[in-house]
């Protein structure tokens, strides 16, 4: 089982330093690996000779992948999180502290969201220190695999309330458009 992070623009003290050596903190004393992809300066090309994944490796890391470490930027809410979800990989957040764009993260909070919510950064060794023991036991791997099992039934309920939403103002949009 492993753990993806993605992270660009990382600067020396920046939180996602921080988060990196909380990953390599958890590594040396878990069985769980991580891929960390680092990319220093987004340059727009996605390429892999910039640093990127090809459009293939990074979904197969993603589908291998049982956790998604989704680091906040100028918003809690990123595509991360989406595709994390679309591959069957359990996003893994820090649920809290999100300033002024907080807001745009509530229709996930508002839900039975089935990501793992973590006060800091600075707990994601002893997370994964206590998944990596859990995954020992049989009722341990029953229960993750129970997890990703509810990321996809969430995931549809999810669309399907995103979708009745839109079509409703969609809907109402029209009768304002349409009436004398």
């Amino acid at each position: 089982m492993s753990m993806t992070c993605h992270a660009r623009h990382v600067h020396q003290g920046a939180a996602r330093h921080k988060l990196i050596n909380y990953i390599r903190e958890a590594e040396r004393s878990s069985t769980l690996k991580a891929r960390v992809h680092l990319v220093q300066k987004w340059d727009n090309s996605y390429s892999n000779a910039s640093g990127y994944l090809g459009q293939e490796d990074y979904q197969k890391l993603l589908l291998d992948s049982m956790f998604t470490l989704s680091p906040s930027g100028h918003s809690p809410e990123c595509y991360r999180q989406y595709e994390a979800v679309d591959a069957g990989s359990i996003p893994v957040i820090v649920d809290a502290g999100y300033g002024p764009c907080g807001d745009s993260f509530h229709h996930f909070m508002a839900t039975t969201a089935p990501f793992i919510r973590l006060g800091s950064w600075s707990q994601l060794p002893d997370f994964m220190r206590g998944v990596a023991d859990e995954l020992l036991t049989h009722e341990g791997r029953v229960k993750w695999d129970r997890h990703q099992q509810s990321m996809e039934e969430w995931s549809t309920q999810f669309q399907q309330m995103v979708l009745s939403s839109v079509e409703l103002h969609l809907h109402a949009g029209y009768e304002v458009a349409t009436s004398p």
